[in-house]
């Protein structure tokens, strides 16, 4: 009998040690995003610009996704593209034309360095396209992570 409750320890420490496995990643391995934030130059403070509706459309002109302002972070969370090289945003507003905001950049496809990690995307020549209705005062994007790249607008 005694040998049947060593038995059920070691199954207890056997199952303990298997669910402390996991994932050794380090970086986010998630899909690449822009934040996108409104700076008003008069009061220094980032604001929200109260568009009605924002999404992103892919080639074939199909909505991906509605995509609202985070009052929190103060900034939208737009999605890149992994099937293309370009990324349109669209901007509505009642009674105002359309903004369109359109990103184009080159998709990288890596593995991670931890292989655990598994296959990533970055990144490259992340740039405004001349064809975007979307005339902000400054424009530069930077890369704080991995997978996330942020736009700040001025006006």
């Amino acid at each position: 009998m005694k040998q049947f409750y060593y038995l059920q320890i070691i199954l207890l420490i056997w199952l303990f040690c298997l669910s402390s496995c996991r994932d050794t990643c380090t970086g986010s391995t998630g899909e690449p995003v822009l934040h996108l934030s409104f700076l008003d130059t008069t009061t220094n403070r980032t604001v929200n610009p109260e568009y009605t509706r924002v999404y992103a459309v892919d080639g074939n002109n199909e909505i991906k996704a509605n995509i609202d302002f985070d009052a929190s972070t103060r900034h939208y969370t737009l999605p890149f593209s992994t099937l293309e090289n370009q990324v349109t945003y669209i901007f509505e507003r009642d009674n105002q034309p359309i903004d369109t905001l359109i990103i184009t950049y080159e998709r990288v496809f890596r593995f991670d360095d931890d292989l655990e990690c598994g296959l990533g995307m970055t990144l490259n020549d992340v740039i405004l396209s001349p064809q975007s209705t979307f005339n902000p005062d400054f424009f530069g994007i930077q890369q704080p992570s991995r997978d996330v790249y942020e736009l700040t607008v001025t006006f």
